[in-house]
């Protein structure tokens, strides 16, 4: 949790040369400035903007504060007004490095609102640069929706044509991908809750496989199936995340794609079963690992290569060693269960930050402007 204490003259101070030394660096990499003339420029906007320095009228400068007390960034806002209503927009949000990646710019932001309804402000507006993919997820993920859009398209040596067209589509693609593997982790929370629901699925039928019965154990594997993604869903939100993704990313119809090839395997792995029941697990371990091995195009996560892959050769080796059919299955849940708390550890890590991958990724999630 964070809250908002007032600047002091000190924090300003302190403040000032690392924020105009940001505001040349995004200039420059948004390709505004050039890196000669940024530090000038930065030095000369921000002393036209607060004339005043912390006591320019209209401008509220806060340290965020966390629960242990200990000052973990700043947040910088102005009143407005937008439609004719009052609402802060945000100039600065800034995490410090020792303290980034554990949430604390979503706290703060939520803690702005609070300070918003306080005040009778009506909204929260601010600005992103357009490479900055881990911002633009966060504030999507917090319900923030985009106002106008600035668009460039670079011309092949000066002027337009037909290697400059690849090459743009190829860089505006790079981005797009980049875009919305970020919004896949933050709506899904990384996609624990739905390798947890179906770790939990497997478990179930394997334990009615060694329990009960194989045909109620296979049954149950498919109707559990079916529920797995609205379960996942619920978990989601349960947790924090949208659970969903953002209308228009094109990665949901690689999802459905992926799908629609699961759908068929499975099919075939209930064919197997008719002829010989204990192919049924192996196969749809196999299935199911390679549903999971596009999942690294769906979240940016190369881990889920490995899941799938652990899952195929689990189903492979209980084939081989001719396992009872319920070991395949809990062999199974177990993965996905082990590689569910794993992804939750991530995130928690993050505190809910669901845009930050993997171990590796973690360390180098551009969340930049929204926490640096």
């Amino acid at each position: 949790m964070i809250t908002l204490r007032p600047f002091t003259t000190t924090d300003y101070a302190a403040w000032l040369p690392g924020a105009l030394a940001d505001l040349a660096r995004e200039k420059v990499a948004s390709g505004q400035w050039q890196a000669d003339e940024a530090p000038q420029r930065a030095a000369a906007d921000h002393a036209a903007l607060l004339p005043d320095g912390l006591a320019t009228a209209g401008h509220h400068f806060w340290a965020l504060i966390d629960g242990a007390g200990q000052q973990v960034g700043m947040l910088w806002v102005a009143q407005q007004l937008r439609f004719g209503q009052p609402v802060a927009y945000v100039y600065n949000i800034q995490i410090d490095t020792a303290h980034q990646r554990q949430g604390h710019a979503r706290s703060a932001l939520l803690a702005l609102q609070a300070e918003c309804r306080h005040r009778g402000w009506q909204g929260v507006a601010l600005h992103v640069f357009g490479h900055n993919a881990g911002a633009r997820a966060l504030y999507a993920g917090l319900g923030f929706e985009p106002t106008n859009l600035n668009l460039f398209q670079a011309l092949h040596d000066g002027v337009p044509g037909e290697g400059g067209a690849k090459d743009n589509a190829h860089h505006a693609q790079a981005f797009t991908l980049a875009q919305a593997q970020a919004d896949i982790r933050a709506g899904y929370l990384l996609g624990a809750p739905g390798a947890a629901v179906s770790g939990t699925v497997w478990l179930l039928s394997g334990w009615l496989g060694s329990q009960v019965a194989l045909g109620q154990a296979v049954l149950a594997l498919l109707v559990g199936g079916a529920l797995i993604h609205p379960a996942s869903v619920l978990l989601a939100k349960a947790c924090g995340a949208r659970g969903g993704h953002t209308p228009g990313n094109r990665l949901g119809r690689l999802a459905g794609e992926v799908t629609i090839w699961m759908l068929l395997g499975i099919t075939m792995a209930l064919a197997l079963y008719t002829l010989q029941p204990q192919w049924f697990y192996p196969a749809m371990l196999a299935v199911i690992g390679g549903r999971y091995l596009s999942f690294q195009t769906l979240y940016g996560l190369r881990s889920y290569w490995m899941l799938g892959a652990a899952l195929a050769l689990v189903g492979v080796a209980t084939l081989l060693l001719r396992a009872p059919p319920a070991v395949a299955a809990l062999a199974g849940g177990a993965l996905e269960w082990a590689f569910a708390v794993w992804l939750w550890r991530c995130a928690g890590a993050c505190n809910g930050k669901a845009w930050t991958a993997d171990a590796d990724a973690c360390a180098r999630v551009a969340v930049g402007g929204a926490e640096r």
